[in-house]
């Protein structure tokens, strides 16, 4: 049996050319998915500093380990991510690390679905809003938007007071926030947030 080798998936031979088209249709992708964002959080109602930070986020404005290392407000060991030491971003915190894939894979597997994490935040959110399209759209949106939110505080609590939260914990606290959100505003419904984090696929799957 032959070793593993490398190959171009591309049409075209392997060349500087094709590598910078391959950069710039990346580009693009990334430049769209900031435009959808942008605009579809002024939509959504969520809590004003919930939706500023989505703002951000869509931007890439949030800060992070390596922007605070550059604005010397971290030492430059802190440049990594702190919980799976990987290269840190803004995506990162939110998709790609391991912890954000637990979280997010803790919800969707109690769901029943199966899934594997997307390229990009825009990809993440059409797929999460997919999956419920009933009078409890709402809500299974509002998990998403405070799901993001509570990953990325919690890892600011990871670097600024090395405290962590468990993946259990932090997705009852996502869940919790949204439902407490939720009801403010739909006073007719009746379910706590424990409610919908026992039956989180009643939530996902109800049409």
């Amino acid at each position: 049996m032959s070793g593993d080798r490398f190959f171009w998936l591309l049409k075209e031979n392997f060349t500087v050319a094709s590598v910078a088209g391959l950069l710039r249709v990346n580009s693009v992708h990334e430049q769209a998915s900031i435009s959808f964002l942008t605009q579809q959080i002024w939509k959504e109602i969520l809590p004003p500093r919930i939706q500023f930070f989505f703002w951000l986020l869509a931007r890439d404005r949030i800060s992070y380990n390596m922007t605070l290392v550059r604005r010397g407000i971290l030492d430059s060991e802190h440049s990594f991510c702190t919980f799976c030491l990987d290269e840190e971003s803004s995506l990162h915190i939110v998709l790609h690390c391991n912890f954000a894939w637990s979280f997010w894979s803790l919800i969707l597997a109690n769901c029943s679905v199966i899934w594997v994490t997307p390229y990009s935040l825009k990809d993440l959110f059409v797929h999460w809003t997919s999956l419920s399209s009933g009078r409890h759209c709402n809500l299974w949106k509002l998990i998403w938007f405070f799901g993001v939110w509570h990953l990325w505080k919690n890892q600011n609590n990871r670097v600024f007071n090395d405290v962590s939260a468990t993946v259990h914990s932090l997705v009852f606290l996502s869940i919790w926030k949204a439902v407490d959100f939720y009801r403010a505003r739909n006073q007719i419904f009746a379910h706590s947030g424990n409610d919908v984090f026992r039956c989180i696929d009643f939530f996902c799957n109800n049409l």
